[in-house]
């Protein structure tokens, strides 16, 4: 199915993984351009590794292992003839399980080659005798090569969001130079790229919802934010997810929990997919494998399509998910005070995780990092948090005192549903349509109201005299928008 826009994989369930199930490992395809490319998450050892890229290489495709250990197998279409001759289950198995090729060349079944199938024993990794990357080295910022369109780019990371990575990794996975950290965050980059480009469009079963691929889908937001230009040291991104793909790939996760959240909270109590919106919370530990920025735990949940609009057949701000990345988990959180149940949170298949030592003093590490919170500058250079900026508060104020003066119910309806206190934009640009819907008959008065919210919305895209990017509508406050489009 070359011309195919997905390429369905269909498991057969063979009689020789009933025999040795480790000796096979599965492969996921989807097209890219003019190319099949195959992925595997399971790890394969360096003399597989080295078996399979002489195979593709002969053939004609491209075979590759990242730092994270994914692998992917790149089939040019106009060679894929070929290459799969090459990888036929014959010569595969010839260079991969000999004794069963033996057997089944003598007309044996194979069952009985299986079984005497002697993997590569493991070898621990010997110790890198190069010394380890000095954290006073590190630069300030690191251009790290990204492809985006085709197109391979330049990603000017800043050292606050990589220093951790080389401060809390262990001695074994510690980068031992600056090249090596600039491909491991490329491969974290790239593979959240791919991994977040399949759930958008609507592969959702491409990739599993494993702690490496969720890690790496946060690094990839993070990434095109910094492309566009949006730097963020604290803050919450809002991420294109009108079919709720995202979100229910992130539920499927083994280790995801229900929480509390105080972001956003107008949102929370709403259903969405048949379940309450409540947030959902994923603690990663720092070292190997780790969130940017020191960061330890992100919570995500729904921000749903606008009421409004959706009911009148318009087309409002669409569906999204919000994310923010935190320093400390909130698992043993104040869930339980809430006017819902967590079963009626929980989404269909979702396996939430049960308690863990070490759950009760992260979450009161939590507390406390909330507590300072309160007391730091809510406006600053890299903080880009879902709250109204200053300059968003204002202007939603001026207009809603100007209308005031002649049309009081419309003045009360900007702002209701919680615009000030958590709601946003998002839901004032609902508003703002009931008011359209509202106005008088006079053509001088309904110009009127129009000019005010025009004048009114001018400013809601600015922050510290910036644009911010991404369509103003959809936004609540002053979190980084992002969109399909900017993984392109």
């Amino acid at each position: 199915h070359a011309d195919a826009e997905y390429i369905e994989v269909v498991f057969v369930a063979l009689k020789h993984l009933e025999v040795v199930p480790e000796s096979r490992v599965p492969w996921k395809a989807a097209l890219k351009g003019d190319d099949i490319v195959y992925f595997c998450e399971t790890k394969i050892s360096g003399e597989t590794q080295q078996l399979l890229e002489g195979i593709a290489t002969n053939a004609g495709a491209h075979f590759e292992t990242d730092a994270l250990g994914l692998s992917r197998l790149v089939v040019p279409k106009d060679r894929a003839e070929a290459v799969f001759a090459a990888f036929s289950e014959e010569n595969v198995q010839r260079i991969t399980h000999p004794d069963e090729y033996l057997v089944r060349k003598e007309g044996g079944d194979g069952l009985a080659g299986a079984k005497i199938y002697r993997p590569v024993p493991y070898v621990a990794p010997k110790a890198d005798p190069r010394p380890l990357l000095d954290p006073a080295t590190l630069p300030d910022f690191l251009d790290v090569p990204i492809e985006y369109g085709g197109k391979i780019l330049s990603v000017n990371i800043p050292k606050t969001h990589f220093a951790d990575l080389v401060t809390t990794r262990s001695s074994v996975h510690r980068p031992r130079d600056i090249e090596e950290l600039r491909f491991l965050l490329a491969s974290q980059i790239k593979r959240g790229n791919e991994v977040l480009g399949a759930l958008m469009s609507g592969k959702t079963r491409l990739f599993e919802p494993t702690r490496e691929n969720i890690v790496a889908l946060t690094y990839a937001v993070h990434a095109a934010a910094l492309r566009k230009g949006e730097y963020m040291y604290r803050g919450s991104f809002s991420i294109e997810d009108p079919d709720g793909n995202i979100a229910r790939w992130l539920d499927r996760a083994e280790d995801v929990y229900l929480r509390t959240s105080t972001h956003a909270k107008p949102y929370q109590a709403v259903n969405v997919d048949g379940h309450v919106n409540m947030p959902r919370g994923y603690d990663v530990p720092t070292g190997a494998g780790g969130l940017l920025n020191g960061m330890r735990t992100f919570h995500y949940f729904t921000i749903p399509d606008t009421d409004h609009i959706k009911d009148a057949g318009g087309s409002g701000p669409k569906r999204r998910l919000f994310l923010k990345c935190e320093t400390f988990g909130i698992f043993a959180s104040t869930a339980h005070l809430h006017p819902f149940k967590k079963a009626d949170a929980r989404s269909e298949g979702m396996n939430a995780r049960g308690y863990r030592p070490g759950d009760i003093l992260e979450s009161i590490q939590h507390g406390a990092s909330l507590f300072k919170s309160w007391f730091t500058p809510k406006e600053a250079p890299g903080i880009r948090k879902e709250n109204l900026t200053k300059v968003q508060r204002e202007a939603i104020l001026w207009a809603q005192n100007k209308l005031r003066t002649k049309y009081p119910q419309l003045a009360e309806r900007l702002t209701a549903g919680d615009v000030l206190d958590g709601a946003g934009i998002n839901k004032m640009v609902d508003n703002m349509a009931w008011i359209l819907e509202h106005m008088p008959e006079d053509e001088d008065e309904r110009a009127w109201i129009t000019d005010v919210l025009d004048y009114m919305f001018a400013p809601l895209e600015k922050n510290f005299g910036n644009e911010q990017f991404g369509d103003a509508g959809n936004r609540i406050g002053n979190e980084i928008m992002i969109g399909e489009n900017d993984l392109r």
